[in-house]
């Protein structure tokens, strides 16, 4: 605000007699306050006061450019003419010049030069919409806040940061000039208006002197002539008062006005300061007559007739014509810098499947979108559409409109786009439907009589990184399916039409890619009434766990992610519990009930195992992720909050041991996060995740028996012989833990024999740790009522991965779950007829999970 005042007030005390190069700007305005401090007297012209209260009052700036070149040509009949011409009424509009503030890193920023194959014309639906955006039916209001668009503000920048970039656009001689540049915008207006004036001038001298064939740069440039000291650029910058009633002019609308003129120099400016201070122009306009224009007059002298021959003397100045380019100008405007759907409007459209649009907008608060089926109006300002079956086999199109509260504009810069496929009906799901619909139609029931349920869904969707990648030159991760039918432009969707097939409460998520949950999950799941929370794992690739909830049943209290290498430092101090840790639900206080004693064991064995410490601590890169959620439904068993944790631990088949442990220290994380608010009883859980561990693994045990000994074979039989190169692929496929046959479950490394890590070894090897859940750790009960035969049908291995777990009342935890029901699971046979999994119809080589769950409070009166 402080330099635009600065900038106003040099306006006004300027000379009339300006001798640089000036740009002349005219801008018509009624009812403008404060343009009025831009006014200059002149001795002759009456005052502001001087003029009635109700007159129209038009205030023109006027920027006219005058340039050095001269350019004879044969086709001076085909242009325009006005000699020594400076009256804006005379000038016709012949293109546009757009000026915005952008930041630097936006520098590539061209409005006109969006190349988007998928870019369409705008204006063909502009009478569609006019007559059917009235329709109530149409309509959706955009939510608050508008989340989908974000806004660049570059008024809290440093003036350095920024830059203005200036596209101009003219008609000359039929002949259509587009220019484009970047200058600073801490450079003074004048200069930069003086190399848009220069370029402009060299583009016109290029279409009215064509080079011929057989001359080069040297043949134009003798053709041009050399122009004398009387051809320098006089260029004057004005304000024109213009009032109606005296007969003395007219104005833009036909109007009789008087015209006095005032002198400004841009010299005192910088063009992001004249670039906001024209802005303001368009702001607070009551009707289409009172909305600005903002012109910008380029004088271009033209040797009349007569060619002008290069000589070493000075030319005599020859009679001159004036070709006059009118542009109007349009500064920081609302404008669009980048769109973003899910694979740029490639993605499968299918009917059910929301479609979702954001923006990245600039001098705009939000995005108005109008969604078209086929030209029809199907959706007005939204940022969200959902194809219906009505609309199969038509073509989805979208008009985006940038805006801004008070600006007024008759030609805002729309941006149109088609969509490269049809919709489509949902490709047929065996397991969403007909499966799982009793399941799905007992949700509906839930939502209506029962308020003390919850569903939880847990889904490792295959990252599609891993869908994409070979595992050596002749064997692909799934030669079972055509490719086609597995890329993501068709998996994704498949996979949010199941997700929203549940409507589950809280929605796990593992092998998420980065890009994809930035473009497609988290603003379908938010446009739907979810919101989200995404953790990447500690990695230099885009892939990790994303959690979804509904916010009519939760609100969001604390969301974090731990990198599981972190919980495992050796050299890190065990924290001392609070003074209340040792009292349960029901008021008695045991001291050591909290203790994690199995952590010191687990400390001594990464001391004494380098290779196990530098795998746990430097190669994987698993994380948790762990949200506080205040419980929004409110009723005699429902806990105030509840704590969810979500994670997928490391997969190689050799490292039993590792998740067994990565287990025990996500239990512990989770359980100081359910009892990190003093005086207040522990919040009940529930974990989620891939834990890549069958039944009888050492975690499953960990979780379901709450202690591993350290003879028990599976967990620790690999805890001296695995190592971090042990996970290529070439190791991988000599011992046949991949590249085995589709579906089999007869694998060789279940029944490998490896050396007795003892034997032979004179030093001894580490020893394996017991692990136990301490008692003040709740009891976990899954949500399937049986244990799934598997819930990972690949090509070549099959088993039972992935779990929905659940705390349960007790006298430690006042708050607990009951389960209720679970979504049913596919037998083998139904899987084999498609030979495994992902293929045409099943998006994933998982299978989610979906259980049901009732909260129940302790009772004293009854048996725990």
């Amino acid at each position: 605000m402080k330099s635009l005042k600065s900038f106003v007030l040099n306006l006004i005390s300027i000379p009339q007699q300006i001798t640089s190069r000036r740009i002349t700007i005219t801008c018509y305005r009624t009812h403008a306050r404060m343009n009025q401090a831009l006014l200059k007297s002149d001795e002759n012209s009456p005052s502001i006061q001087d003029q009635p209260s109700h007159s129209l009052l038009r205030y023109t700036t006027t920027l006219s450019y005058h340039t050095a070149l001269s350019f004879p040509s044969d086709d001076n009949d085909q242009v325009s003419t006005l000699e020594n011409d400076n009256n804006p009424q005379h000038r016709a509009n012949m293109g546009d010049v757009l000026a915005i503030v952008l930041p630097k890193e936006w520098q590539d920023f061209n409005l006109n030069k969006k190349d988007e194959a998928n870019r369409i014309d705008p204006s063909m639906f502009d009478g569609i919409l006019n007559d059917s955006m009235s329709s109530t039916s149409c309509h959706v209001d955009c939510p608050n806040g508008y989340p989908f668009d974000s806004i660049v503000d570059t008024t809290k920048m440093d003036p350095n940061d920024l830059i203005v970039s200036l596209d101009m656009s003219m008609n000359v001689v039929q002949e259509e000039i587009y220019l484009h540049m970047n200058r600073k915008a801490t450079e003074d207006a004048s200069r930069t208006f003086s190399r848009l004036e220069l370029s402009a001038a060299n583009r016109i001298s290029s279409i009215l002197n064509p080079r011929k064939a057989g001359t080069g740069k040297a043949g134009r440039k003798q053709k041009q002539g050399i122009g004398n000291k009387d051809f320098l650029p006089r260029s004057n910058i004005y304000v024109y008062v213009m009032r109606d009633g005296d007969g003395k002019g007219v104005d833009c609308c036909g109007e009789a006005t008087s015209i006095t003129r005032r002198s400004i120099n841009v010299e005192q400016c910088t063009i992001r300061e004249l670039c906001e201070t024209l802005a303001m122009n368009h702001e607070n306009g009551q009707s289409h007559h009172e909305r600005d224009s903002i012109v910008l007059s380029l004088f271009i002298p033209m040797v009349n007739d007569t060619p002008v021959v290069q000589s070493e003397t000075v030319i005599a100045q020859p009679e001159l014509k004036t070709l006059s380019v009118d542009l109007t100008v349009t500064t920081n405007p609302p404008s669009i810098l980048s769109i973003q759907t899910f694979e740029s409007f490639g993605s499968k459209l299918f009917t059910g499947v929301p479609v979702v649009i954001q923006t990245t907008l600039i001098h705009a608060s939000r995005a108005q979108i109008s969604w078209f089926v086929d030209q029809e109006l199907a959706l007005y300002d939204s940022h969200c559409f959902i194809p219906k079956k009505e609309h199969v086999g038509k073509i989805l199109s979208v008009v985006i409109t940038p805006l801004r509260d008070g600006y007024h504009e008759e030609k805002p810069l729309k941006e149109a786009y088609r969509f490269d496929n049809a919709i489509d009906d949902i490709p047929y799901m065996p397991i969403v439907s007909p499966l799982r619909d009793d399941f799905n139609s007992a949700k509906n029931f839930m939502d209506d009589e029962k308020k003390d349920l919850v569903r939880v869904m847990t889904y490792n969707i295959l990252a599609d990184l891993y869908v994409s990648r070979e595992i050596d030159d002749e064997t692909v991760m799934f030669p079972h399916v055509k490719y086609e039918h597995i890329r993501k432009t068709r998996r994704m969707p498949m996979i949010v039409a199941e997700i929203l097939a549940y409507k589950a409460d809280i929605v796990c998520l593992q092998e998420v890619d980065g890009a994809i949950y930035d473009t497609y999950f988290e603003p379908v799941m938010k446009a739907i009434g979810y919101d989200a929370f995404y953790s990447n794992k500690v990695s230099c690739q885009r892939e990790g766990c994303a959690m979804f909830w509904c916010k009519e049943t939760f609100e969001i209290d604390e969301a974090i992610t731990i990198s599981l290498r972190d919980l495992f430092d050796p050299d890190k101090e065990e924290q001392t519990q609070p003074s209340h840790a040792g009292q349960d639900a029901i008021g008695i206080v045991k001291p050591n009930y909290r203790r994690w004693d199995s952590m010191r064991g687990i400390k001594n064995l990464l001391k004494s195992h380098p290779e196990l410490r530098r795998v746990t601590m430097e190669k994987i890169g698993q994380i948790l992720q762990v949200v506080k959620l205040k419980v929004k439904v409110m009723g005699d068993s429902n806990p105030k909050k509840i704590v969810v944790g979500n994670t997928h631990l490391f997969y190689h088949p050799m490292a039993d041991h590792i998740r067994a442990m990565q287990t025990y220290v996500v239990c512990k994380k989770i359980d100081e996060v359910r009892r990190s608010e003093v005086n207040v009883p522990p919040y009940p859980l529930i974990l989620c995740g891939d834990f890549n561990s069958d039944p009888l693994s050492g975690a499953s045990q960990l979780l379901f028996s709450r202690s591993v000994e350290p003879d028990h074979h599976d967990c620790w039989k690999h805890l001296n012989e695995y190592q971090w190169d042990m996970g290529n692929n070439s190791y991988m496929l000599e011992h046949q833990y991949i590249g085995n046959s589709a579906g089999s479950s007869d694998f060789k490394y279940e029944y490998e024999e490896f050396q007795n890590a003892v034997e032979d070894i004179k030093t001894p090897l580490p020893s394996a740790p017991a692990l136990a859940l301490p008692e003040s750790f709740p009891q976990l009960v899954s949500g399937c009522e049986e244990m799934p035969a598997f819930t990972n049908y690949a090509v070549d291995f099959v088993d039972t991965l992935d779990y929905v777990l659940a705390s349960k009342v007790s006298e430690h935890d006042i708050y607990g779950f009951v389960p209720i029901r679970s979504a049913m699971m596919p037998t083998f046979e139904e899987i084999k007829r498609f030979v495994a999994m992902p293929n045409e119809f099943m998006p994933s080589d998982h299978v989610s999970i979906v259980a049901d769950f009732q909260w129940i409070k302790f009772d004293k009166s009854k048996p725990a």
